[in-house]
């Protein structure tokens, strides 16, 4: 249910919410309260974590909430190319991190499985520090430019 409400908010308030988080004047000028539409993303980022903590705990939620959309962000100028792109490595992240879990150890000769949610953490870390070492953006010497 948390899902659906935050789907339903994220497609009624997405272009106040693009025009609030990445040009503030602009959202003002053309009679929006970009103060609101930024405490309506905080309040939804606070549902999502809530309900996330209750169902997988605190460190898979941080490296979730932290890893894909930085390595995207590496990767990408484009918000909507950073969107699909941090789900995707989200749920790249998610598949391998528990395959490694579970099949991981056997294949090093072990007998046990590690934590699923550690083991997800870590894939995303992984995926982030690979993007900073061989992204595209490691070999730019321009400042960034503003999205």
């Amino acid at each position: 249910t948390v899902l659906l409400a935050i789907v339903l908010v994220l497609a009624l308030l997405r272009r106040p919410l693009v025009a609030a988080t990445f040009d503030e004047g602009f959202a003002r000028a053309t009679g929006q309260r970009p103060t609101l539409t930024g405490l309506a993303l905080v309040a939804l980022s606070a549902a999502a974590a809530v309900a996330a903590f209750d169902a997988v705990g605190a460190i898979i939620v941080i490296a979730m909430f932290t890893c894909p959309p930085a390595t995207a962000r590496l990767l990408t100028d484009r918000l909507w190319t950073q969107v699909w792109l941090s789900a995707l490595i989200a749920a790249l992240s998610a598949t391998l991190g528990y395959v490694l879990a579970g099949y991981g150890p056997l294949w090093l000769g072990g007998q046990h499985s590690v934590s699923a949610a550690g083991m997800i953490a870590v894939v995303a870390g992984l995926l982030l520090a690979m993007a900073a070492l061989f992204g595209p953006r490691r070999h730019r010497r321009e400042p960034l430019s503003p999205a």
